[in-house]
Protein backbone atom coordinates (compact mmCIF):
# COMPACT_ATOMS: atom_id res chain seq x y z
CA UNK A 1 0.00 0.00 0.00
CA UNK A 2 1.19 3.28 -0.97
CA UNK A 3 2.43 5.69 1.65
CA UNK A 4 0.29 8.72 3.08
CA UNK A 5 2.75 11.65 3.94
CA UNK A 6 0.11 13.89 5.47
CA UNK A 7 1.08 13.45 9.61
CA UNK A 8 -1.73 13.01 11.75
CA UNK A 9 -1.00 15.91 13.70
CA UNK A 10 0.62 19.31 12.73
CA UNK A 11 3.38 21.32 14.43
CA UNK A 12 1.83 23.99 16.24
CA UNK A 13 1.09 26.87 13.65
CA UNK A 14 -0.37 29.75 13.48
CA UNK A 15 -1.60 32.34 11.05
CA UNK A 16 -1.01 36.04 12.42
CA UNK A 17 -2.99 39.03 10.43
CA UNK A 18 -0.36 41.48 8.88
CA UNK A 19 -3.61 43.83 7.68
CA UNK A 20 -6.52 46.02 8.42
CA UNK A 21 -8.82 44.69 11.24
CA UNK A 22 -6.45 41.59 11.37
CA UNK A 23 -3.32 42.67 12.45
CA UNK A 24 -1.81 41.45 14.73
CA UNK A 25 -5.02 38.35 15.37
CA UNK A 26 -3.69 35.12 15.49
CA UNK A 27 -5.58 32.05 13.89
CA UNK A 28 -4.94 28.79 15.25
CA UNK A 29 -4.17 26.01 12.85
CA UNK A 30 -5.04 23.03 14.57
CA UNK A 31 -5.60 20.40 12.50
CA UNK A 32 -3.96 18.57 9.68
CA UNK A 33 -6.54 19.41 7.16
CA UNK A 34 -8.54 23.20 7.20
CA UNK A 35 -11.01 25.35 5.37
CA UNK A 36 -10.07 28.72 5.61
CA UNK A 37 -12.99 31.20 4.39
CA UNK A 38 -15.87 33.62 4.98
CA UNK A 39 -18.44 30.77 5.48
CA UNK A 40 -19.64 29.53 9.44
CA UNK A 41 -18.95 25.89 8.53
CA UNK A 42 -14.83 27.12 7.78
CA UNK A 43 -11.73 25.94 10.23
CA UNK A 44 -10.73 29.46 9.99
CA UNK A 45 -13.05 31.91 9.51
CA UNK A 46 -12.12 35.63 7.68
CA UNK A 47 -14.82 37.31 7.63
CA UNK A 48 -14.08 39.82 5.28
CA UNK A 49 -15.92 40.41 2.05
CA UNK A 50 -12.73 39.63 -0.06
CA UNK A 51 -12.61 36.55 1.22
CA UNK A 52 -14.66 33.64 -0.45
CA UNK A 53 -17.03 31.29 1.57
CA UNK A 54 -14.21 28.70 0.60
CA UNK A 55 -11.26 30.38 -0.41
CA UNK A 56 -8.45 27.89 0.42
CA UNK A 57 -7.36 24.74 1.72
CA UNK A 58 -3.91 24.64 4.19
CA UNK A 59 -2.93 20.94 4.53
CA UNK A 60 -0.12 19.66 6.76
CA UNK A 61 2.66 17.07 5.05
CA UNK A 62 5.73 16.00 5.31
CA UNK A 63 6.63 18.62 7.98
CA UNK A 64 5.07 21.80 6.25
CA UNK A 65 2.03 23.55 5.35
CA UNK A 66 0.43 23.35 1.71
CA UNK A 67 -1.40 25.87 0.71
CA UNK A 68 -4.28 24.93 -1.80
CA UNK A 69 -6.57 27.76 -3.58
CA UNK A 70 -10.47 26.40 -4.18
CA UNK A 71 -11.48 28.69 -6.85
CA UNK A 72 -11.65 31.61 -4.62
CA UNK A 73 -13.36 35.17 -6.85
CA UNK A 74 -10.50 37.44 -5.79
CA UNK A 75 -7.14 34.88 -5.71
CA UNK A 76 -4.67 33.45 -3.10
CA UNK A 77 -1.23 34.55 -3.11
CA UNK A 78 2.28 33.15 -0.92
CA UNK A 79 5.14 35.18 -0.45
CA UNK A 80 3.33 37.32 -3.23
CA UNK A 81 2.81 35.12 -6.29
CA UNK A 82 -0.52 34.09 -7.33
CA UNK A 83 -1.82 30.29 -6.00
CA UNK A 84 -3.32 28.75 -8.99
CA UNK A 85 -3.59 25.23 -10.43
CA UNK A 86 -2.41 23.26 -7.76
CA UNK A 87 -0.75 23.99 -4.58
CA UNK A 88 2.51 25.74 -2.83
CA UNK A 89 3.99 25.27 0.19
CA UNK A 90 3.92 28.14 2.69
CA UNK A 91 7.01 28.32 5.32
CA UNK A 92 7.22 29.58 8.61
CA UNK A 93 7.89 33.60 7.80
CA UNK A 94 6.29 33.18 4.53
CA UNK A 95 3.22 35.07 3.83
CA UNK A 96 -0.27 34.01 2.59
CA UNK A 97 -2.98 36.62 0.97
CA UNK A 98 -6.73 35.93 0.74
CA UNK A 99 -8.27 38.00 -1.30
CA UNK A 100 -6.00 41.26 -0.20
CA UNK A 101 -6.30 40.11 3.52
CA UNK A 102 -2.53 39.44 4.25
CA UNK A 103 -1.18 37.07 7.25
CA UNK A 104 2.08 35.55 7.96
CA UNK A 105 2.76 31.85 9.07
CA UNK A 106 4.09 31.56 12.65
CA UNK A 107 5.56 27.70 13.74
CA UNK A 108 6.79 26.71 17.10
CA UNK A 109 9.87 25.69 17.44
CA UNK A 110 11.06 26.37 13.84
CA UNK A 111 12.63 29.60 11.95
CA UNK A 112 11.61 31.88 9.60
CA UNK A 113 12.61 30.20 6.13
CA UNK A 114 10.80 32.37 3.49
CA UNK A 115 11.09 30.98 0.42
CA UNK A 116 9.45 31.03 -3.00
CA UNK A 117 6.09 29.52 -3.65
CA UNK A 118 7.13 26.18 -5.80
CA UNK A 119 7.72 22.39 -4.30
CA UNK A 120 11.13 21.51 -5.63
CA UNK A 121 14.35 22.59 -5.79
CA UNK A 122 16.57 22.71 -9.09
CA UNK A 123 17.91 19.42 -9.76
CA UNK A 124 22.07 18.93 -9.05
CA UNK A 125 22.26 16.92 -12.01
CA UNK A 126 22.16 17.76 -15.65
CA UNK A 127 18.35 17.71 -16.95
CA UNK A 128 17.35 13.80 -17.83
CA UNK A 129 18.67 12.71 -21.60
CA UNK A 130 17.60 9.36 -21.08
CA UNK A 131 14.86 8.23 -22.52
CA UNK A 132 11.77 7.84 -20.74
CA UNK A 133 11.42 4.05 -21.97
CA UNK A 134 15.13 3.16 -20.76
CA UNK A 135 14.84 1.32 -17.95
CA UNK A 136 16.51 2.14 -14.38
CA UNK A 137 19.80 0.53 -13.26
CA UNK A 138 19.24 -2.83 -11.81
CA UNK A 139 19.52 -2.60 -7.67
CA UNK A 140 22.33 -4.51 -5.92
CA UNK A 141 20.70 -7.96 -4.46
CA UNK A 142 22.36 -8.56 -1.27
CA UNK A 143 23.68 -12.09 -0.59
CA UNK A 144 22.38 -14.24 1.42
CA UNK A 145 24.26 -14.79 4.54
CA UNK A 146 23.76 -10.84 4.78
CA UNK A 147 19.67 -11.42 4.97
CA UNK A 148 20.21 -14.03 7.14
CA UNK A 149 21.72 -12.29 9.50
CA UNK A 150 19.78 -9.61 9.25
CA UNK A 151 16.26 -11.70 9.77
CA UNK A 152 17.94 -12.98 12.96
CA UNK A 153 19.05 -9.62 14.31
CA UNK A 154 15.24 -8.91 14.04
CA UNK A 155 14.14 -11.87 15.53
CA UNK A 156 16.76 -11.52 18.35
CA UNK A 157 15.05 -7.93 19.16
CA UNK A 158 11.38 -8.87 18.92
CA UNK A 159 9.17 -6.18 19.53
CA UNK A 160 11.79 -3.68 19.49
CA UNK A 161 12.51 -4.84 16.26
CA UNK A 162 9.64 -4.45 14.79
CA UNK A 163 8.72 -0.84 16.50
CA UNK A 164 12.99 0.23 15.11
CA UNK A 165 12.32 -1.35 11.64
CA UNK A 166 9.09 0.23 11.32
CA UNK A 167 10.34 3.95 12.94
CA UNK A 168 13.44 3.27 9.81
CA UNK A 169 10.66 3.11 7.47
CA UNK A 170 8.87 5.98 8.10
CA UNK A 171 12.18 8.18 7.88
CA UNK A 172 12.95 6.70 4.22
CA UNK A 173 9.29 7.63 3.49
CA UNK A 174 9.92 11.46 4.49
CA UNK A 175 13.07 11.56 2.95
CA UNK A 176 12.29 10.49 -0.13
CA UNK A 177 8.98 12.86 -0.17
CA UNK A 178 11.30 15.39 0.97
CA UNK A 179 13.78 14.87 -1.92
CA UNK A 180 10.75 15.32 -4.38
CA UNK A 181 8.68 18.09 -2.71
CA UNK A 182 11.04 20.28 -0.16
CA UNK A 183 11.31 23.69 -1.04
CA UNK A 184 14.95 25.52 -2.63
CA UNK A 185 15.82 27.69 -5.61
CA UNK A 186 13.89 30.88 -6.32
CA UNK A 187 11.52 29.60 -9.31
CA UNK A 188 11.68 30.82 -12.71
CA UNK A 189 9.91 34.13 -13.32
CA UNK A 190 6.57 33.72 -15.85
CA UNK A 191 7.52 29.24 -16.20
CA UNK A 192 3.50 28.13 -15.18
CA UNK A 193 2.64 24.91 -14.21
CA UNK A 194 -0.54 23.08 -12.93
CA UNK A 195 -2.77 20.49 -13.04
CA UNK A 196 -5.84 20.43 -14.63
CA UNK A 197 -7.18 16.96 -13.85
CA UNK A 198 -7.66 15.05 -11.19
CA UNK A 199 -8.64 17.37 -8.93
CA UNK A 200 -6.88 17.55 -5.65
CA UNK A 201 -8.44 14.81 -2.97
CA UNK A 202 -10.48 12.88 -5.29
CA UNK A 203 -10.83 9.21 -5.23
CA UNK A 204 -10.67 6.66 -8.02
CA UNK A 205 -10.79 2.28 -8.22
CA UNK A 206 -8.26 -0.15 -8.01
CA UNK A 207 -7.59 -0.31 -11.60
CA UNK A 208 -9.44 2.45 -13.57
CA UNK A 209 -7.62 4.49 -15.84
CA UNK A 210 -6.95 7.86 -14.90
CA UNK A 211 -6.09 10.59 -17.24
CA UNK A 212 -3.46 13.20 -15.70
CA UNK A 213 -3.97 16.19 -17.52
CA UNK A 214 -0.99 18.93 -17.04
CA UNK A 215 -0.25 22.60 -18.63
CA UNK A 216 3.11 24.41 -18.51
CA UNK A 217 3.74 27.67 -20.32
CA UNK A 218 6.80 30.04 -20.11
CA UNK A 219 6.76 32.83 -22.77
CA UNK A 220 10.46 32.96 -22.73
CA UNK A 221 10.94 29.37 -23.81
CA UNK A 222 9.73 26.26 -22.32
CA UNK A 223 11.61 22.89 -22.54
CA UNK A 224 9.30 20.23 -21.36
CA UNK A 225 7.06 18.60 -19.07
CA UNK A 226 7.34 15.99 -16.67
CA UNK A 227 5.05 13.77 -15.12
CA UNK A 228 5.75 12.02 -11.56
CA UNK A 229 4.18 9.41 -9.87
CA UNK A 230 4.71 8.62 -6.27
CA UNK A 231 8.69 9.58 -7.01
CA UNK A 232 8.83 7.74 -10.25
CA UNK A 233 8.89 9.32 -13.54
CA UNK A 234 6.01 8.30 -16.07
CA UNK A 235 5.81 10.74 -18.67
CA UNK A 236 8.79 13.47 -20.30
CA UNK A 237 7.00 15.82 -23.38
CA UNK A 238 9.31 17.84 -24.99
CA UNK A 239 8.28 21.47 -26.01
CA UNK A 240 8.68 23.33 -29.42
CA UNK A 241 6.50 26.08 -28.51
CA UNK A 242 6.35 28.18 -25.15
CA UNK A 243 3.12 26.67 -24.48
CA UNK A 244 2.35 22.46 -23.50
CA UNK A 245 -0.61 20.33 -22.37
CA UNK A 246 -0.19 16.48 -22.01
CA UNK A 247 -2.31 13.97 -21.17
CA UNK A 248 -1.04 10.74 -19.15
CA UNK A 249 -3.08 7.72 -19.03
CA UNK A 250 -2.66 6.03 -15.67
CA UNK A 251 -4.12 2.92 -14.14
CA UNK A 252 -3.49 2.96 -10.14
CA UNK A 253 -2.83 -0.86 -9.01
CA UNK A 254 -2.41 0.03 -5.39
CA UNK A 255 -4.96 1.28 -2.67
CA UNK A 256 -3.83 4.35 -0.58
CA UNK A 257 -2.69 7.82 -1.03
CA UNK A 258 -0.94 8.72 -4.32
CA UNK A 259 1.32 11.39 -4.99
CA UNK A 260 1.05 13.31 -8.84
CA UNK A 261 3.35 15.97 -9.47
CA UNK A 262 3.48 18.23 -13.15
CA UNK A 263 7.13 19.80 -13.17
CA UNK A 264 8.12 21.85 -16.11
CA UNK A 265 11.32 23.16 -17.27
CA UNK A 266 12.06 26.75 -18.77
CA UNK A 267 14.97 26.57 -21.87
CA UNK A 268 16.96 28.06 -18.72
CA UNK A 269 16.89 25.01 -17.02
CA UNK A 270 14.58 26.48 -14.52
CA UNK A 271 11.56 24.10 -12.80
CA UNK A 272 8.11 24.87 -11.28
CA UNK A 273 5.96 22.32 -9.49
CA UNK A 274 2.26 21.82 -9.10
CA UNK A 275 0.98 18.48 -6.95
CA UNK A 276 -2.29 16.45 -6.06
CA UNK A 277 -3.14 13.97 -4.15
CA UNK A 278 -5.56 11.29 -5.16
CA UNK A 279 -6.79 8.44 -3.12
CA UNK A 280 -7.21 4.69 -4.71
CA UNK A 281 -10.08 2.62 -3.03
CA UNK A 282 -9.58 -1.27 -3.33
CA UNK A 283 -13.80 -1.46 -3.82
CA UNK A 284 -15.17 -0.76 -7.88
CA UNK A 285 -18.49 0.57 -8.11
CA UNK A 286 -20.43 -1.27 -10.43
CA UNK A 287 -24.11 0.13 -9.73
CA UNK A 288 -26.23 1.12 -12.61
CA UNK A 289 -25.89 4.91 -11.03
CA UNK A 290 -22.77 5.07 -11.05
CA UNK A 291 -21.14 8.21 -13.10
CA UNK A 292 -17.73 8.31 -14.84
CA UNK A 293 -15.54 11.02 -14.16
CA UNK A 294 -15.44 11.04 -18.29
CA UNK A 295 -18.45 9.68 -19.37
CA UNK A 296 -19.22 7.09 -22.28
CA UNK A 297 -19.93 8.27 -25.94
CA UNK A 298 -23.62 8.33 -27.70
CA UNK A 299 -24.44 6.05 -30.55
CA UNK A 300 -27.66 7.93 -32.60
CA UNK A 301 -29.83 5.06 -31.32
CA UNK A 302 -28.61 6.32 -27.26
CA UNK A 303 -26.19 3.24 -26.57
CA UNK A 304 -23.08 3.94 -24.67
CA UNK A 305 -19.85 3.11 -26.11
CA UNK A 306 -16.84 2.99 -23.59
CA UNK A 307 -14.35 6.11 -23.42
CA UNK A 308 -10.91 5.43 -22.29
CA UNK A 309 -12.69 5.99 -18.41
CA UNK A 310 -14.44 3.35 -18.60
CA UNK A 311 -14.19 -0.78 -18.77
CA UNK A 312 -16.65 -2.44 -20.62
CA UNK A 313 -17.76 -6.32 -19.49
CA UNK A 314 -20.28 -7.87 -21.34
CA UNK A 315 -20.76 -11.13 -23.35
CA UNK A 316 -21.86 -12.11 -26.66
CA UNK A 317 -25.84 -11.89 -25.85
CA UNK A 318 -26.07 -8.96 -23.07
CA UNK A 319 -25.30 -5.03 -23.73
CA UNK A 320 -22.55 -4.04 -21.69
CA UNK A 321 -22.02 -2.64 -18.38
CA UNK A 322 -19.41 -0.43 -17.39
CA UNK A 323 -17.50 0.56 -14.59
CA UNK A 324 -17.07 3.93 -14.22
CA UNK A 325 -14.90 6.38 -12.08
CA UNK A 326 -15.98 8.76 -9.41
CA UNK A 327 -17.70 12.38 -10.42
CA UNK A 328 -15.18 14.93 -11.08
CA UNK A 329 -16.34 18.11 -9.52
CA UNK A 330 -14.98 21.59 -11.01
CA UNK A 331 -13.32 23.20 -8.25
CA UNK A 332 -13.94 26.56 -9.90
CA UNK A 333 -16.42 29.31 -8.83
CA UNK A 334 -19.97 28.10 -10.86
CA UNK A 335 -20.22 30.21 -13.99
CA UNK A 336 -23.11 33.22 -13.37
CA UNK A 337 -25.85 32.90 -16.17
CA UNK A 338 -24.53 34.29 -19.96
CA UNK A 339 -21.67 33.43 -21.84
CA UNK A 340 -19.35 30.89 -19.60
CA UNK A 341 -16.82 29.98 -22.70
CA UNK A 342 -16.02 32.58 -24.99
CA UNK A 343 -12.07 31.07 -25.99
CA UNK A 344 -10.46 34.49 -25.41
CA UNK A 345 -8.67 32.60 -22.69
CA UNK A 346 -7.18 28.93 -23.54
CA UNK A 347 -8.88 25.84 -22.10
CA UNK A 348 -8.51 22.28 -22.41
CA UNK A 349 -10.67 20.06 -24.22
CA UNK A 350 -10.01 16.52 -23.89
CA UNK A 351 -10.70 14.65 -27.03
CA UNK A 352 -12.85 11.20 -26.44
CA UNK A 353 -11.64 7.71 -27.77
CA UNK A 354 -13.44 8.49 -31.35
CA UNK A 355 -10.47 9.71 -33.35
CA UNK A 356 -12.47 11.89 -35.57
CA UNK A 357 -11.47 15.19 -35.46
CA UNK A 358 -9.81 17.76 -33.79
CA UNK A 359 -10.99 20.73 -31.61
CA UNK A 360 -8.69 23.92 -30.96
CA UNK A 361 -8.94 27.63 -30.06
CA UNK A 362 -7.82 29.67 -32.96
CA UNK A 363 -7.90 33.32 -34.19
CA UNK A 364 -8.75 32.47 -37.96
CA UNK A 365 -12.64 33.16 -37.27
CA UNK A 366 -14.30 34.19 -34.68
CA UNK A 367 -18.18 35.51 -33.59
CA UNK A 368 -17.18 38.01 -31.07
CA UNK A 369 -13.40 38.79 -29.99
CA UNK A 370 -10.20 37.43 -31.24
CA UNK A 371 -10.77 33.77 -30.81
CA UNK A 372 -13.03 30.64 -31.65
CA UNK A 373 -13.04 27.02 -31.09
CA UNK A 374 -12.51 25.47 -34.47
CA UNK A 375 -13.82 21.73 -34.79
CA UNK A 376 -12.53 19.67 -37.69
CA UNK A 377 -14.14 16.67 -38.51
CA UNK A 378 -12.83 13.48 -40.24
CA UNK A 379 -15.64 10.77 -40.45
CA UNK A 380 -13.75 8.25 -42.24
CA UNK A 381 -16.40 5.19 -43.06
CA UNK A 382 -20.03 4.96 -43.51
CA UNK A 383 -20.93 3.62 -40.81
CA UNK A 384 -22.26 5.21 -37.42
CA UNK A 385 -19.01 8.20 -36.66
CA UNK A 386 -18.88 11.18 -34.09
CA UNK A 387 -16.26 12.91 -31.95
CA UNK A 388 -16.76 14.07 -28.12
CA UNK A 389 -14.46 16.82 -26.91
CA UNK A 390 -14.70 17.35 -22.85
CA UNK A 391 -14.65 20.32 -20.74
CA UNK A 392 -15.75 21.05 -17.85
CA UNK A 393 -17.71 24.11 -16.64
CA UNK A 394 -20.07 24.44 -13.61
CA UNK A 395 -22.93 26.67 -14.28
CA UNK A 396 -24.96 28.53 -11.67
CA UNK A 397 -28.77 29.20 -11.31
CA UNK A 398 -31.56 26.64 -12.68
CA UNK A 399 -30.49 27.47 -17.01
CA UNK A 400 -32.81 25.28 -18.84
CA UNK A 401 -30.67 26.53 -22.26
CA UNK A 402 -27.27 26.02 -23.69
CA UNK A 403 -26.53 28.57 -26.18
CA UNK A 404 -23.17 28.92 -28.98
CA UNK A 405 -22.79 30.76 -31.94
CA UNK A 406 -21.78 28.71 -34.83
CA UNK A 407 -19.62 28.88 -38.09
CA UNK A 408 -21.64 26.23 -39.77
CA UNK A 409 -20.65 24.38 -43.15
CA UNK A 410 -24.17 23.64 -44.41
CA UNK A 411 -23.26 19.48 -44.02
CA UNK A 412 -26.42 18.99 -41.70
CA UNK A 413 -24.61 17.14 -39.11
CA UNK A 414 -25.81 17.42 -35.50
CA UNK A 415 -23.77 19.36 -33.13
CA UNK A 416 -25.18 18.11 -29.12
CA UNK A 417 -23.97 18.83 -25.83
CA UNK A 418 -23.29 17.10 -22.25
CA UNK A 419 -24.52 18.16 -19.11
CA UNK A 420 -24.18 16.72 -16.13
CA UNK A 421 -27.01 17.40 -12.98
CA UNK A 422 -27.10 17.63 -9.25
CA UNK A 423 -28.09 13.57 -8.92
CA UNK A 424 -25.18 12.42 -10.95
CA UNK A 425 -26.85 12.09 -14.40
CA UNK A 426 -25.31 12.99 -17.82
CA UNK A 427 -27.57 14.08 -20.37
CA UNK A 428 -27.32 15.00 -23.76
CA UNK A 429 -28.76 17.98 -25.26
CA UNK A 430 -28.77 18.91 -29.11
CA UNK A 431 -27.61 22.35 -30.65
CA UNK A 432 -29.68 20.94 -33.71
CA UNK A 433 -28.21 20.18 -37.02
CA UNK A 434 -25.81 22.24 -38.65
CA UNK A 435 -27.42 22.91 -41.74
CA UNK A 436 -26.08 26.66 -42.54
CA UNK A 437 -23.14 28.13 -43.78
CA UNK A 438 -21.87 31.44 -41.64
CA UNK A 439 -22.51 32.44 -38.35
CA UNK A 440 -25.61 31.69 -36.37
CA UNK A 441 -26.38 31.09 -32.84
CA UNK A 442 -27.84 27.62 -32.11
CA UNK A 443 -30.13 26.57 -28.79
CA UNK A 444 -29.93 23.59 -26.65
CA UNK A 445 -32.89 22.86 -24.72
CA UNK A 446 -32.35 21.39 -21.61
CA UNK A 447 -35.70 18.81 -22.08
CA UNK A 448 -34.95 15.16 -21.43
CA UNK A 449 -38.77 14.49 -22.47
CA UNK A 450 -37.38 15.85 -26.11
CA UNK A 451 -36.41 12.71 -28.74
CA UNK A 452 -33.50 11.35 -29.99
CA UNK A 453 -30.70 12.69 -30.17
CA UNK A 454 -31.48 14.30 -26.65
CA UNK A 455 -31.04 11.29 -24.14
CA UNK A 456 -29.79 9.92 -21.46
CA UNK A 457 -25.97 9.15 -21.28
CA UNK A 458 -24.62 7.97 -17.53
CA UNK A 459 -25.88 7.91 -14.23
CA UNK A 460 -29.35 7.33 -12.50
CA UNK A 461 -32.31 8.23 -14.60
CA UNK A 462 -35.06 9.93 -13.05
CA UNK A 463 -36.30 11.58 -16.27
CA UNK A 464 -35.42 15.09 -14.70
CA UNK A 465 -32.53 17.71 -14.85
CA UNK A 466 -31.76 18.07 -10.92
CA UNK A 467 -29.99 21.41 -10.77
CA UNK A 468 -27.38 23.04 -9.78
CA UNK A 469 -25.78 21.34 -13.42
CA UNK A 470 -22.65 21.62 -15.15
CA UNK A 471 -21.34 21.42 -18.94
CA UNK A 472 -19.04 18.66 -19.82
CA UNK A 473 -18.73 18.04 -23.48
CA UNK A 474 -19.54 19.04 -27.15
CA UNK A 475 -20.28 16.01 -29.27
CA UNK A 476 -20.43 16.41 -33.52
CA UNK A 477 -22.54 13.71 -35.07
CA UNK A 478 -22.63 12.69 -38.68
CA UNK A 479 -25.97 12.83 -40.51
CA UNK A 480 -26.77 10.00 -42.25
CA UNK A 481 -24.90 6.87 -40.80
CA UNK A 482 -23.70 6.38 -44.45
CA UNK A 483 -21.63 9.49 -44.70
CA UNK A 484 -18.63 9.62 -45.21
CA UNK A 485 -15.84 12.61 -45.48
CA UNK A 486 -14.94 15.81 -43.41
CA UNK A 487 -14.84 19.55 -42.56
CA UNK A 488 -15.08 22.63 -39.99
CA UNK A 489 -17.01 24.21 -38.10
CA UNK A 490 -16.01 27.03 -35.94
CA UNK A 491 -17.81 27.63 -32.16
CA UNK A 492 -17.71 30.73 -30.10
CA UNK A 493 -19.45 32.23 -26.92
CA UNK A 494 -21.31 29.20 -25.32
CA UNK A 495 -23.32 30.54 -22.94
CA UNK A 496 -26.28 29.35 -20.67
CA UNK A 497 -29.29 30.98 -20.52
CA UNK A 498 -32.85 30.43 -18.36
CA UNK A 499 -35.88 31.65 -20.14
CA UNK A 500 -39.41 30.35 -20.52
CA UNK A 501 -40.57 28.76 -23.79
CA UNK A 502 -44.11 28.38 -25.01
CA UNK A 503 -45.73 25.27 -24.12
CA UNK A 504 -47.08 23.23 -27.70
CA UNK A 505 -50.51 24.21 -28.20
CA UNK A 506 -53.00 21.82 -27.35
CA UNK A 507 -55.64 21.22 -29.89
CA UNK A 508 -59.51 21.39 -28.57
CA UNK A 509 -61.56 21.06 -31.98
CA UNK A 510 -60.30 19.37 -34.97
CA UNK A 511 -57.95 21.63 -37.04
CA UNK A 512 -59.68 23.99 -39.85
CA UNK A 513 -60.04 22.80 -43.68
CA UNK A 514 -56.86 24.49 -45.87
CA UNK A 515 -57.36 24.58 -49.24
CA UNK A 516 -54.43 23.25 -51.00
CA UNK A 517 -51.74 25.92 -52.01
CA UNK A 518 -50.97 25.20 -56.49
CA UNK A 519 -47.65 23.37 -56.60
CA UNK A 520 -44.80 26.23 -57.55
CA UNK A 521 -42.33 26.48 -60.26
CA UNK A 522 -38.84 25.34 -58.95
CA UNK A 523 -36.45 28.28 -58.57
CA UNK A 524 -32.42 27.70 -59.28
CA UNK A 525 -29.67 30.02 -58.87
CA UNK A 526 -25.90 28.93 -59.15
CA UNK A 527 -23.40 31.35 -59.12
CA UNK A 528 -19.68 32.63 -57.61
CA UNK A 529 -18.58 36.39 -56.33
CA UNK A 530 -15.76 35.29 -58.92
CA UNK A 531 -14.71 33.26 -61.70
CA UNK A 532 -11.39 34.08 -62.34
CA UNK A 533 -8.95 33.99 -59.84
CA UNK A 534 -5.56 34.15 -59.52
CA UNK A 535 -3.49 31.46 -57.86
CA UNK A 536 -3.54 32.85 -54.00
CA UNK A 537 -7.14 34.24 -54.59
CA UNK A 538 -10.66 32.30 -52.91
CA UNK A 539 -13.94 33.06 -53.96
CA UNK A 540 -17.52 32.22 -52.82
CA UNK A 541 -20.28 30.22 -54.10
CA UNK A 542 -24.04 31.13 -53.80
CA UNK A 543 -27.33 29.60 -54.67
CA UNK A 544 -30.55 29.91 -54.37
CA UNK A 545 -32.76 27.09 -54.74
CA UNK A 546 -36.42 26.90 -54.18
CA UNK A 547 -39.43 24.46 -54.45
CA UNK A 548 -37.68 21.29 -54.91
CA UNK A 549 -36.93 18.26 -52.84
CA UNK A 550 -33.19 18.09 -52.01
CA UNK A 551 -29.99 20.00 -53.17
CA UNK A 552 -26.60 18.66 -53.30
CA UNK A 553 -23.35 20.90 -53.42
CA UNK A 554 -20.21 18.21 -54.75
CA UNK A 555 -22.61 15.52 -53.66
CA UNK A 556 -22.87 16.73 -50.39
CA UNK A 557 -26.50 17.98 -49.36
CA UNK A 558 -26.84 21.52 -48.27
CA UNK A 559 -29.95 24.06 -47.73
CA UNK A 560 -31.74 25.74 -50.28
CA UNK A 561 -30.09 29.09 -49.71
CA UNK A 562 -26.46 29.33 -48.84
CA UNK A 563 -23.32 30.23 -49.22
CA UNK A 564 -19.43 28.27 -49.59
CA UNK A 565 -16.28 29.66 -49.67
CA UNK A 566 -13.81 28.23 -51.68
CA UNK A 567 -9.71 28.45 -52.91
CA UNK A 568 -9.02 25.99 -55.74
CA UNK A 569 -5.20 25.18 -56.56
CA UNK A 570 -6.04 24.64 -59.90
CA UNK A 571 -9.10 25.31 -62.67
CA UNK A 572 -12.14 23.38 -60.91
CA UNK A 573 -15.56 22.92 -61.51
CA UNK A 574 -18.13 22.60 -59.12
CA UNK A 575 -21.63 21.17 -59.35
CA UNK A 576 -25.02 21.80 -57.46
CA UNK A 577 -27.79 18.72 -58.20
CA UNK A 578 -31.01 19.42 -57.37
CA UNK A 579 -33.79 16.70 -56.80
CA UNK A 580 -37.16 17.52 -57.91
CA UNK A 581 -40.29 17.04 -56.12
CA UNK A 582 -41.01 13.82 -58.75
CA UNK A 583 -37.75 12.64 -57.97
CA UNK A 584 -35.91 13.91 -61.56
CA UNK A 585 -32.82 15.61 -61.35
CA UNK A 586 -30.70 18.71 -62.74
CA UNK A 587 -27.19 19.14 -62.38
CA UNK A 588 -25.74 22.89 -62.50
CA UNK A 589 -21.91 23.67 -63.33
CA UNK A 590 -19.68 26.57 -62.23
CA UNK A 591 -15.78 26.35 -63.61
CA UNK A 592 -13.78 28.57 -61.32
CA UNK A 593 -10.49 29.13 -63.52
CA UNK A 594 -7.04 29.53 -62.69
CA UNK A 595 -4.12 30.66 -64.74
CA UNK A 596 -2.29 27.46 -66.51
CA UNK A 597 1.67 27.44 -64.63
Amino acid sequence: MAASYQTEKPAPSWLVGQSDRFAGKKFELASASLLLGRGDDCDVIVDDPQVSRHHVRLTWEIGEWFVEDLGSTNGTQVNGRPVSGGRQSLNPGGTLSVGGVGFKLETAGQQDTVVAPHLRPEPAAPPLTVPVSSPPPAEPVPSAPAAKRTSSLWVTLGGAGVLILGLIGLMVVGAVAWLLLSPGAEPAEGLQVSIDLPANGSQVAEGNTLTIVATAEDQGGLDRLEIWIDEELAQVSPATTSSLAVNHPWIPRTPGSHVIVARAYNTAGQSNDAIVTVVVTAEVETSPSAVSDQPGTPSPTGEVVPSPALTATSTPTTQPTYTAQPTYTPVSQPAPLGVFNDFETSTTWIRGDQPHGTFERTDALAYRGSFSGRLNYNFPTGGNDFVVFTWRRALDGQPNQIRAWVYGDGAGHYLNAWVKDNAGQTWQFTFGQVDHTGWEQMTAYLDPGRPWPVGHITGPDNGLVDYPISFQALVFDDVPDAYSGSGTIYVDDLESAQESRPASPTPTSPPPTVSPTPPTSPSIDFRADKTDLEVWECTILRWDVENVRAVYLDGRGVVGHGTREVCPNDTTTYTLRVVFNDGSTEDQSLTITLPDD
